[in-house]
Protein backbone atom coordinates (compact mmCIF):
# COMPACT_ATOMS: atom_id res chain seq x y z
CA UNK A 1 0.00 0.00 0.00
CA UNK A 2 1.03 3.38 -0.37
CA UNK A 3 -0.19 7.30 -0.26
CA UNK A 4 0.91 10.02 -3.23
CA UNK A 5 1.19 13.42 -1.65
CA UNK A 6 1.94 15.87 -3.90
CA UNK A 7 2.43 18.87 -1.29
CA UNK A 8 0.14 21.07 -2.85
CA UNK A 9 -3.38 21.96 -1.24
CA UNK A 10 -5.85 21.68 -4.34
CA UNK A 11 -8.55 19.85 -5.14
CA UNK A 12 -8.50 17.79 -8.38
CA UNK A 13 -11.86 16.68 -9.85
CA UNK A 14 -10.46 14.58 -12.78
CA UNK A 15 -10.21 10.74 -12.66
CA UNK A 16 -6.77 9.36 -13.33
CA UNK A 17 -5.97 6.72 -16.18
CA UNK A 18 -4.41 3.92 -15.37
CA UNK A 19 -2.20 2.29 -18.61
CA UNK A 20 0.19 -0.78 -17.82
CA UNK A 21 0.24 -0.03 -14.22
CA UNK A 22 1.33 3.69 -14.80
CA UNK A 23 -1.32 6.10 -13.40
CA UNK A 24 -1.40 8.97 -15.49
CA UNK A 25 -3.42 12.57 -13.75
CA UNK A 26 -3.43 16.29 -13.26
CA UNK A 27 -1.77 16.62 -9.55
CA UNK A 28 -2.09 19.98 -7.67
CA UNK A 29 0.07 22.71 -8.62
CA UNK A 30 -1.20 22.21 -12.28
CA UNK A 31 0.84 19.30 -13.34
CA UNK A 32 -0.03 16.51 -15.12
CA UNK A 33 2.48 13.21 -13.56
CA UNK A 34 3.10 9.61 -14.26
CA UNK A 35 2.92 7.74 -10.85
CA UNK A 36 4.07 4.25 -10.72
CA UNK A 37 0.77 2.14 -9.78
CA UNK A 38 3.15 -0.36 -7.44
CA UNK A 39 5.18 2.17 -5.43
CA UNK A 40 3.62 5.56 -5.73
CA UNK A 41 6.83 7.15 -6.98
CA UNK A 42 6.69 9.88 -9.50
CA UNK A 43 8.09 8.97 -12.95
CA UNK A 44 7.75 12.00 -14.63
CA UNK A 45 6.12 15.58 -13.76
CA UNK A 46 5.65 17.84 -16.85
CA UNK A 47 5.88 21.95 -16.90
CA UNK A 48 3.53 23.65 -15.13
CA UNK A 49 0.62 24.69 -16.61
CA UNK A 50 -2.82 26.86 -16.57
CA UNK A 51 -5.68 26.76 -13.09
CA UNK A 52 -8.09 24.29 -14.44
CA UNK A 53 -6.00 21.55 -16.21
CA UNK A 54 -7.43 18.51 -16.86
CA UNK A 55 -10.39 19.84 -15.14
CA UNK A 56 -12.73 17.07 -15.97
CA UNK A 57 -9.94 14.30 -17.04
CA UNK A 58 -7.42 13.24 -19.47
CA UNK A 59 -7.00 10.49 -22.31
CA UNK A 60 -4.43 7.96 -23.33
CA UNK A 61 -3.55 7.29 -27.52
CA UNK A 62 -1.15 4.97 -28.95
CA UNK A 63 -0.01 5.45 -32.28
CA UNK A 64 -0.43 1.38 -33.62
CA UNK A 65 2.25 2.20 -36.83
CA UNK A 66 5.08 3.95 -34.68
CA UNK A 67 4.47 2.81 -30.96
CA UNK A 68 4.39 6.43 -30.24
CA UNK A 69 2.46 6.85 -26.67
CA UNK A 70 0.51 10.27 -25.99
CA UNK A 71 -0.98 12.21 -23.11
CA UNK A 72 -4.50 14.43 -24.40
CA UNK A 73 -5.94 16.61 -21.91
CA UNK A 74 -7.54 20.69 -22.01
CA UNK A 75 -6.22 23.53 -20.67
CA UNK A 76 -8.59 26.71 -20.54
CA UNK A 77 -8.00 27.82 -24.39
CA UNK A 78 -5.28 24.73 -25.15
CA UNK A 79 -5.28 21.37 -26.21
CA UNK A 80 -2.18 19.87 -25.63
CA UNK A 81 -0.17 16.73 -26.70
CA UNK A 82 2.56 15.28 -23.93
CA UNK A 83 4.59 12.31 -24.65
CA UNK A 84 3.28 9.79 -22.25
CA UNK A 85 6.92 8.32 -21.61
CA UNK A 86 8.46 11.44 -20.08
CA UNK A 87 6.08 14.03 -20.18
CA UNK A 88 7.92 16.00 -23.16
CA UNK A 89 5.64 18.44 -25.63
CA UNK A 90 4.72 16.22 -28.77
CA UNK A 91 6.66 18.27 -31.34
CA UNK A 92 4.68 17.35 -33.82
CA UNK A 93 1.19 18.36 -32.80
CA UNK A 94 -0.02 22.05 -33.29
CA UNK A 95 2.42 24.38 -31.77
CA UNK A 96 5.28 22.74 -29.97
CA UNK A 97 2.53 20.27 -28.61
CA UNK A 98 -0.13 22.84 -27.99
CA UNK A 99 -2.74 23.67 -30.12
CA UNK A 100 -5.43 27.01 -29.57
CA UNK A 101 -8.97 26.51 -28.95
CA UNK A 102 -12.05 27.22 -27.75
CA UNK A 103 -12.34 27.67 -23.78
CA UNK A 104 -12.62 24.14 -22.55
CA UNK A 105 -13.36 22.00 -19.81
CA UNK A 106 -13.69 18.62 -20.65
CA UNK A 107 -11.54 15.21 -21.79
CA UNK A 108 -10.97 15.16 -25.87
CA UNK A 109 -12.32 12.02 -27.36
CA UNK A 110 -10.25 10.15 -30.31
CA UNK A 111 -12.46 9.77 -33.14
CA UNK A 112 -10.60 8.06 -36.21
CA UNK A 113 -7.53 10.16 -37.01
CA UNK A 114 -9.31 12.94 -35.19
CA UNK A 115 -9.39 14.47 -31.86
CA UNK A 116 -12.67 16.10 -30.76
CA UNK A 117 -13.29 18.77 -27.81
CA UNK A 118 -16.52 20.42 -27.18
CA UNK A 119 -16.02 24.60 -26.01
CA UNK A 120 -17.69 26.81 -23.88
CA UNK A 121 -18.44 28.48 -26.98
CA UNK A 122 -21.04 25.92 -28.10
CA UNK A 123 -18.60 24.73 -30.43
CA UNK A 124 -17.37 20.83 -31.52
CA UNK A 125 -13.90 21.62 -32.67
CA UNK A 126 -12.37 18.56 -34.58
CA UNK A 127 -8.21 18.21 -35.02
CA UNK A 128 -6.44 15.96 -36.82
CA UNK A 129 -5.20 13.73 -34.28
CA UNK A 130 -1.37 14.05 -35.30
CA UNK A 131 -0.66 17.14 -36.28
CA UNK A 132 -3.31 19.29 -34.40
CA UNK A 133 -4.57 21.21 -37.99
CA UNK A 134 -8.16 22.09 -37.73
CA UNK A 135 -10.20 19.97 -39.76
CA UNK A 136 -13.78 21.62 -39.11
CA UNK A 137 -16.16 23.31 -36.37
CA UNK A 138 -19.76 23.35 -35.77
CA UNK A 139 -21.49 25.50 -34.03
CA UNK A 140 -24.21 23.45 -32.55
CA UNK A 141 -26.04 26.23 -30.49
CA UNK A 142 -26.45 29.73 -32.60
CA UNK A 143 -26.38 32.58 -30.84
CA UNK A 144 -29.77 34.91 -30.08
CA UNK A 145 -29.45 38.69 -31.31
CA UNK A 146 -31.93 40.53 -30.01
CA UNK A 147 -32.68 43.20 -27.20
CA UNK A 148 -35.03 42.34 -24.09
CA UNK A 149 -36.55 46.16 -22.90
CA UNK A 150 -33.61 47.47 -24.33
CA UNK A 151 -30.92 45.11 -22.82
CA UNK A 152 -29.06 42.74 -25.00
CA UNK A 153 -30.38 39.40 -24.28
CA UNK A 154 -28.42 37.18 -21.94
CA UNK A 155 -27.47 34.25 -24.55
CA UNK A 156 -24.48 33.19 -22.14
CA UNK A 157 -24.30 29.72 -20.59
CA UNK A 158 -25.71 26.56 -22.07
CA UNK A 159 -22.13 25.31 -22.27
CA UNK A 160 -20.61 21.55 -22.01
CA UNK A 161 -18.63 21.54 -19.04
CA UNK A 162 -19.04 17.76 -17.33
CA UNK A 163 -17.91 15.60 -20.23
CA UNK A 164 -19.04 13.72 -23.04
CA UNK A 165 -18.69 10.12 -25.16
CA UNK A 166 -18.03 8.60 -27.87
CA UNK A 167 -20.13 6.20 -29.93
CA UNK A 168 -17.07 5.35 -32.47
CA UNK A 169 -18.67 2.70 -34.20
CA UNK A 170 -21.53 5.05 -35.68
CA UNK A 171 -19.31 8.32 -35.09
CA UNK A 172 -22.18 10.01 -33.10
CA UNK A 173 -20.37 12.59 -29.59
CA UNK A 174 -22.56 13.55 -26.81
CA UNK A 175 -22.12 16.07 -24.89
CA UNK A 176 -24.18 17.62 -21.54
CA UNK A 177 -24.96 20.94 -21.36
CA UNK A 178 -25.52 23.44 -18.21
CA UNK A 179 -27.73 26.01 -17.30
CA UNK A 180 -29.34 29.00 -19.45
CA UNK A 181 -26.84 31.82 -18.29
CA UNK A 182 -27.15 33.58 -14.84
CA UNK A 183 -30.03 31.15 -13.14
CA UNK A 184 -32.75 32.75 -10.01
CA UNK A 185 -32.97 35.19 -12.98
CA UNK A 186 -34.90 34.31 -16.86
CA UNK A 187 -36.16 38.11 -17.56
CA UNK A 188 -32.92 38.65 -20.26
CA UNK A 189 -33.84 35.28 -21.43
CA UNK A 190 -37.47 34.82 -22.14
CA UNK A 191 -37.94 31.26 -24.17
CA UNK A 192 -37.24 27.72 -23.79
CA UNK A 193 -33.42 28.45 -23.80
CA UNK A 194 -32.88 25.62 -26.74
CA UNK A 195 -29.76 23.49 -25.99
CA UNK A 196 -29.53 24.62 -22.37
CA UNK A 197 -29.90 21.74 -20.10
CA UNK A 198 -30.00 19.01 -22.40
CA UNK A 199 -28.10 15.74 -24.08
CA UNK A 200 -27.02 16.75 -27.45
CA UNK A 201 -25.67 14.01 -30.11
CA UNK A 202 -23.40 15.74 -33.01
CA UNK A 203 -22.92 13.41 -36.20
CA UNK A 204 -19.24 13.57 -37.06
CA UNK A 205 -19.67 11.84 -40.01
CA UNK A 206 -22.01 14.32 -41.82
CA UNK A 207 -20.70 16.93 -39.46
CA UNK A 208 -23.94 18.43 -38.28
CA UNK A 209 -26.61 18.35 -35.05
CA UNK A 210 -28.13 14.93 -35.36
CA UNK A 211 -30.63 15.51 -32.19
CA UNK A 212 -30.82 17.46 -28.62
CA UNK A 213 -33.23 16.55 -26.06
CA UNK A 214 -33.95 19.10 -23.18
CA UNK A 215 -35.12 17.88 -19.85
CA UNK A 216 -35.46 21.45 -18.52
CA UNK A 217 -36.87 24.64 -20.65
CA UNK A 218 -35.96 27.78 -19.45
CA UNK A 219 -34.06 27.04 -16.58
CA UNK A 220 -34.25 29.38 -13.64
CA UNK A 221 -32.77 26.51 -10.53
CA UNK A 222 -29.52 25.82 -11.53
CA UNK A 223 -30.70 22.09 -12.76
CA UNK A 224 -28.22 21.76 -15.44
CA UNK A 225 -27.03 18.36 -17.00
CA UNK A 226 -24.21 17.69 -14.10
CA UNK A 227 -23.53 14.03 -15.40
CA UNK A 228 -21.50 13.07 -18.43
CA UNK A 229 -23.66 11.15 -20.88
CA UNK A 230 -23.01 7.11 -20.71
CA UNK A 231 -23.24 4.73 -23.58
CA UNK A 232 -25.01 1.53 -22.76
CA UNK A 233 -27.85 -0.98 -23.89
CA UNK A 234 -31.29 -2.01 -22.11
CA UNK A 235 -33.11 -4.66 -23.39
CA UNK A 236 -37.18 -3.94 -23.60
CA UNK A 237 -39.59 -5.33 -25.09
CA UNK A 238 -37.92 -8.48 -26.20
CA UNK A 239 -35.04 -6.62 -27.68
CA UNK A 240 -31.48 -4.62 -27.07
CA UNK A 241 -31.72 -0.70 -27.55
CA UNK A 242 -28.76 1.07 -27.70
CA UNK A 243 -28.93 4.12 -25.18
CA UNK A 244 -27.59 7.61 -23.62
CA UNK A 245 -28.19 7.54 -20.19
CA UNK A 246 -27.42 10.72 -18.03
CA UNK A 247 -28.96 11.53 -14.01
CA UNK A 248 -29.89 15.13 -13.26
CA UNK A 249 -30.49 17.33 -10.56
CA UNK A 250 -34.04 17.01 -10.82
CA UNK A 251 -33.80 13.23 -9.59
CA UNK A 252 -34.38 11.72 -13.14
CA UNK A 253 -32.25 9.21 -14.53
CA UNK A 254 -32.98 10.17 -18.85
CA UNK A 255 -32.63 7.30 -20.91
CA UNK A 256 -32.64 8.36 -24.59
CA UNK A 257 -32.08 6.26 -27.45
CA UNK A 258 -29.15 6.89 -29.18
CA UNK A 259 -30.42 7.81 -32.65
CA UNK A 260 -33.11 9.48 -32.45
CA UNK A 261 -32.79 11.06 -28.85
CA UNK A 262 -36.31 9.96 -27.59
CA UNK A 263 -37.03 9.09 -24.15
CA UNK A 264 -37.63 4.96 -23.56
CA UNK A 265 -39.33 5.33 -20.54
CA UNK A 266 -41.76 8.38 -18.99
CA UNK A 267 -39.81 10.76 -17.02
CA UNK A 268 -40.96 13.99 -14.93
CA UNK A 269 -40.99 17.00 -17.53
CA UNK A 270 -39.79 20.37 -15.47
Amino acid sequence: DWIFNSGEPQSIQANPIVIDGIIYTPISGNYIAAINGYDGKIIWKSKKFKSSLAKRGLIYWKNEKTGDERIFFSNQKNLISLNAKDGSFDKNFGSNGIVRTGLNLVPPAIYENQIIIPTLGRYVEVYNLISGKLNWKLKYREPIKKRIGGIKYNNSGGTPWSGSSLDEKRGIFYISTGNPGIFFDGTRRPGPNKDANSIIAIDLINKKKLWSFQETIHDIWNLDIASPPILTSIYKDKKYIDVVVAPSKTGNTLILDRLSGKPIFKYKLI
